[in-house]
């Protein structure tokens, strides 16, 4: 990803299917991007993210996300909304519906995976107890 200045006004950035490996250069419109597009890239960590303070949509289905500490980045995210992480390797091998692990780590989110967040899913993660995943897939 590069920088992309002359575009400090933008709200949506679409990304997918640009073998992309690092989030990057989001600093000149992290003020103004509400969605953000980056399924089937090869990103394996969202660092890089912190610049946007007004992102409410992160897609980023089909990358190559392995370890749920990286979920976790996204909680500084002030006005996340709705998140998409199918298709990466943290949902691989999980006993639990991983929808409602994302929701055990950010439970602001109002739409996962293209489920809506209503109170019978929320009665499921906190079914889920103190446990959480902390698989690390190789």
């Amino acid at each position: 990803m590069v920088n992309l200045p002359g575009l400090r006004q933008i709200e949506i950035l679409s990304l997918s299917r640009n073998n992309i490996k690092k989030i990057a250069g989001l600093e000149e419109i992290g003020q103004t991007l509400k969605e953000l597009w980056l399924s089937y890239n090869y990103i394996e960590r969202l660092d890089g993210l912190q610049p946007c303070v007004k992102l409410h949509t992160l897609y980023i289905g089909n990358n190559r996300i392995k370890v749920w500490d990286e979920v976790d980045k996204l909680k500084d995210l002030p006005e996340i909304a709705n998140v998409l992480f199918v298709g990466n390797p943290i949902y691989e091998n999980q006993k639990d519906d991983p929808k409602l692990l994302v929701l055990k780590r950010i439970n602001t989110l109002k739409n996962v995976d293209g489920t809506v967040v209503d109170d019978s899913l929320m009665e499921k993660v906190k079914a889920l107890g103190d446990g959480g995943p902390t698989t690390t897939i190789k």
